[in-house]
């Protein structure tokens, strides 16, 4: 269907939608709706069809009619039980001329222009020859470049290549060969300089390794006796009282007669003579000893002796530091768990129970998990 085009006519079929059957001579019995682009409906100026033949009736259309990209036609008939539907139901329309517009014959010059050659078919002749000759071409490169193997060399791409080259090296700025002369000279006196003091007759590897070897065994203005000729040496000096040493035994005599002859030696305090000590009692041993002990005034038990006290076992296997923890969670401590069977006793930094106590509906206490650490 044309846009916009008087003189159409759109069929619709009539049929018993109980016995599929179409139905004939119900022309006056039928009418039409038309939807122009979705918009209301519009009965058709037509207002009954003519009939056809075999149940099919024909509406005609004026201009007004048609003008819509997309129309839906919605046909009835007053006649119980007969269906009447579009043929078809809905249209998109055309541009006016559109049928003879497309119709073409030889070459259309005014669309495509000119052909370069005979006509626009030499033209695609033409065109599908390139392309074979352009699909043989790449049937010898092959898949991903395979067929391009042992390309012979082009003597005229010599120069190009040396071209290439050199603009590289000259953006590179390479060393020259008088700079890598003087490098290499650099290098040469460096390697000389630790190769003369490897080899140096008194610093060098060898000489230390020989030093090592023979000087270090027998180290020169050391002593070399040896642990039993030490030993030897010093029993011979004891035992040979012959040669003006003194025996063991006369060191020993010496210092009993020394501790036993004490006429001359006094000390300092009451007692001026070694042999007035002798005087001394237990008694009066004790009896300094209780005065400084309960003259205690600024003394105070060291940290071992506080941690020996927190430590002592108090009752069954408990300490005090034990039972101090427990006792700071039961009286100071958070709880949680109130009126349930479980009831908690934190510890004072509230990051563990110290006491966890299982409880009956009295509140007595059937259970303890204790927490000491």
């Amino acid at each position: 269907m044309e846009k916009n085009v008087a003189g159409q006519k759109w069929i619709v079929f009539a049929f018993d939608r109980n016995t599929n059957v179409p139905q004939t001579g119900d022309a006056a019995n039928i009418t039409a709706n038309l939807r122009i682009d979705g918009g209301a409906a519009s009965a058709v100026t037509d207002t009954n069809p003519t009939e056809l033949e075999g149940g099919f009736y024909a509406f005609d259309l004026t201009q007004e009619e048609t003008n819509g990209n997309l129309i839906a036609i919605i046909p009835s008939s007053s006649t119980t039980d007969i269906q009447v539907i579009g043929i078809p139901a809905a249209v998109y329309t055309r541009p006016p001329g559109f049928n003879a517009s497309v119709a073409q014959t030889g070459d259309s010059f005014a669309r495509l222009g000119a052909p370069a050659g005979a006509s626009v078919s030499a033209d695609v002749a033409a065109v599908k020859g390139e392309t074979a000759a352009i699909l043989e071409d790449t049937a010898e490169i092959g898949a991903a470049g395979a067929g391009l193997t042992a390309l012979p060399w082009n003597a005229a791409w010599d120069a190009e290549v040396q071209s290439e080259c050199t603009d590289a090296l000259n953006a590179y700025a390479p060393a020259t060969g008088a700079a890598l002369a003087t490098v290499a000279g650099y290098i040469d006196t460096e390697v000389q300089a630790i190769l003369d003091i490897v080899s140096h007759a008194t610093y060098g590897n060898a000489a230390i390794r020989s030093r090592g070897d023979a000087a270090w065994v027998t180290a020169t203005g050391f002593s070399t006796h040896s642990p039993a000729d030490v030993w030897s040496h010093e029993t011979r000096t004891l035992t040979s009282a012959g040669s003006g040493g003194a025996t063991a035994q006369e060191v020993w005599e010496y210092a009993n007669r020394s501790l036993t002859d004490k006429a001359g030696f006094s000390i300092s305090g009451t007692k001026t003579t070694l042999d007035a000590l002798n005087d001394i009692t237990a008694a009066s041993v004790w009896a300094v000893g209780t005065r400084a002990l309960t003259d205690k005034e600024g003394f105070r038990l060291s940290a071992q002796g506080v941690d020996d006290i927190h430590d002592e076992v108090v009752e069954n296997t408990l300490t005090w530091r034990q039972l101090s923890r427990l006792s700071f969670a039961t009286l100071a401590g958070k709880t949680n768990g109130g009126g349930t069977a479980t009831l908690n006793f934190r510890n004072h930094a509230d990051s563990a129970n110290r006491i966890t106590a299982t409880v009956d509906e009295n509140g007595n206490r059937t259970s303890m998990t204790l927490n000491l650490g």
